[in-house]
């Protein structure tokens, strides 16, 4: 399978408002760029104990980057705050503990 990840650069803070989701960004001005392609070979990834692990055990969230790929904006701050209460009530609703790293 190939994934082209596409994302619009910043490039006009008037036509571009960080804080503001309600605005489109005109492609005009920052067309969608292909940032990364991933060619995933086929494999069979869901045995019943990676299952357990990536349904009840991970966690994912944006805030799960590096600083300078991390989301701005209000929307996302108040997405991040949203992951982390849904998350932690996730695990505890199913009597795990969160992931620390990454396996």
């Amino acid at each position: 399978m190939v994934f082209e990840l596409k994302a619009q650069l910043w490039a006009d803070a008037e036509r571009q408002p960080i804080e503001d989701a309600s605005v489109d960004w005109p492609t005009s001005v920052s067309p969608y760029r292909t940032v990364a392609t991933l060619r995933l070979p086929r494999q069979e990834a869901y045995g019943p104990d990676r299952v357990r692990y990536f349904d009840e055990v991970m966690t994912f969230r944006p805030a799960h980057s590096l600083v300078a790929h991390r989301p701005l904006g209000s929307i996302m701050r108040a997405r991040l705050q949203v992951y982390q209460a849904l998350s932690a009530f996730r695990h505890r609703e199913n009597g795990v503990e969160m992931a620390t790293r990454w396996v």
